[in-house]
């Protein structure tokens, strides 16, 4: 999958193929439709977090579909049209939703 990476502080970004991500038991894996930056990701970018821990990938609000659930994943099933809250836990770009 294609992802927005900031390399280092203060390095600016660039685009990368990353591999796909794999559920945790409690995990389900979006296939994003549509993402967006957010002024905390243009933040980031400027170098506003120095302490971020990098590589990052940015981007965590998405529109997508749920592809694949974890064991534990009662509330969401493949097929679902999902959006992506920062009240959940969001790793690996935003690809992975935590239940």
């Amino acid at each position: 999958m294609k992802a927005v990476i900031l390399p280092a502080h203060k390095q600016g970004y660039r685009i990368e193929e990353v591999p796909d991500p794999k559920p945790g038991k409690d995990e389900a894996i979006i296939k994003v439709n549509k993402a967006a930056l957010c002024y905390r990701d243009l933040l980031q970018i400027k170098g506003f977090y120095p302490r971020s821990k990098y590589p990052l990938i940015l981007g965590h609000e998405v529109v997508g579909t749920v592809e694949e659930v974890g064991e534990d994943v009662k509330d969401f099933k493949k097929g679902d049209s999902v959006k992506v809250e920062k009240k959940f836990t969001v790793r690996i770009g935003l690809y992975t939703l935590k239940n």
